[in-house]
């Protein structure tokens, strides 16, 4: 069994599923690869992998999606930012600020784009990194503000390296789905796994 998986489901659901699912299923081998959102669409419908486990919009139409749980995006700064003087900001405000993102393709870059769409900006970061890490690392040390997954940041929340900022007219969340090609041959195996990922949260 192929699964591709983004990267913040890797980190805190996929190892929970694959002991449930080998614990199970013992005489299936399982190969993972984590990567971004697009380039999981596109390992689907190329038939590289069976079931891929996406954050966010599924944008191909020949892939089916079931919907299994949610998690909240939010904005941090570091502690020395001018921004943990503010109980909340407007966008605009937001904007002018060194941002620190995700590539675009991954599932938190697009929802973030997504909301700004709607207020007609768009933006172009300071840094751009594949790796949330790198991200959660800058912004500590007050290079920028980066928008992740709140399960992400929530440590260094806790700790007071980094302050939760609250944008007016931003609320961010994004949808976690198992999706596969519609035309997908469900073995005994395909079908126990996608019962254990709905049932994982």
């Amino acid at each position: 069994m192929k699964i591709g998986s983004c990267m913040t489901i890797a980190n805190f659901i996929l190892p929970t599923i694959i002991e449930k699912f080998q614990g199970v299923c013992k005489s299936t081998p399982t190969k993972i690869i984590v990567d971004n959102a697009r380039s999981i669409e596109n390992m689907l419908c190329k038939n590289e992998i069976d079931l891929g486990l996406i954050e966010g919009v599924v944008y191909n139409e020949e892939l089916e999606r079931i919907p299994f749980s949610s998690y909240e995006l939010v904005v941090v700064c570091s502690n020395k930012h001018k921004f943990v003087k503010e109980n909340s900001i407007m966008l605009n405000e937001l904007v002018k600020e060194k941002l620190l993102l995700r590539e675009k393709g991954s599932s938190i870059r697009d929802i973030f784009d997504s909301a700004l769409l709607l207020h007609d900006i768009r933006v172009n970061p300071s840094w751009t990194s594949v790796n949330s890490q790198v991200l959660i690392e800058a912004a500590k040390k007050n290079l920028g503000i980066t928008v992740l997954p709140k399960v992400l940041v929530e440590n260094e929340i806790d700790l007071g390296n980094l302050i939760e900022v609250n944008v007016n007219e931003l609320n961010l969340s994004n949808v976690n789905n198992i999706v596969f090609y519609k035309g997908k041959v469900q073995t005994n195996s395909f079908k126990e796994l996608v019962n254990i990922i709905k049932n994982i949260v």
